[in-house]
């Protein structure tokens, strides 16, 4: 599973305890991508955020530290574990805290089998295997690297990691339904975007 962090504001996390005791003490919360402000006009009202975001497991939460070291009381760190993908079928709420009646959006049940996907998977699991390593030339302490298996956890975890994809094609990885079609454009966005002019590469790991 994929960990991901973000900051929100203390009196959002305050909400955001309160409604996960109001639902017998779960850890789980939906994320969504805001749109960019272009993308924004496109889809017309309402369509600040994207439909399709990621079930998430709460791992932990703390308190954000300035730039001299003290504690800002007012931000909270989050960290997350991504479950599963979703899609948000309606908000019940939009304010002050956005609650939402969400589908998951399961796998085939076949996909770790699936000749063709393997076969992907392999490919995309090479590509970043290089990349890597690229990155950790003259290193002595370059980490072997050990990538999922899962066809649909790896696509995650590429569409996370690669810190010069865009909202937009993240999305896009996240959207696609089919595990085939998702894969594919991961190895195109690899492709396109010239993994060699890519900076600070370590920080993928």
């Amino acid at each position: 599973a994929v960990r991901a962090s973000f900051e929100v504001s203390a009196e959002t996390f305050r909400q955001v305890c309160v409604q996960l005791e109001k639902q017998f003490d779960q850890t789980v919360v939906g994320v969504v991508a805001a749109r960019p402000a272009k993308a924004r006009r496109d889809a017309g009202a309402g369509g600040e955020l994207y439909e399709v975001g990621t079930y998430c497991r709460l791992v932990s939460h703390s308190t954000v530290d300035r730039s001299d070291g003290s504690a800002d009381e007012s931000r909270v760190r989050l960290v997350v574990m991504g479950q599963s993908r979703m899609r948000v079928l309606a908000y019940a709420q939009t304010a002050p805290l956005r609650i939402a009646a969400v589908r998951l959006l399961e796998e085939a049940a076949d996909a770790e089998t699936d000749v063709t996907l393997r076969a992907l998977v392999s490919s995309v699991q090479e590509k970043m295997t290089a990349f890597m390593h690229s990155g950790q030339e003259g290193n002595g302490n370059a980490r072997r690297i050990r990538w999922p298996e899962s066809p649909s956890q790896l696509a995650s975890v590429v569409g996370g990691a690669l810190p010069q994809l865009s909202v937009e094609e993240r999305q896009q990885i996240l959207e696609t339904d089919d595990l085939r079609e998702r894969l594919e454009t991961v190895l195109d966005l690899l492709q396109r975007e010239g993994m060699r002019d890519w900076p600070d590469r370590k920080s993928v790991v």
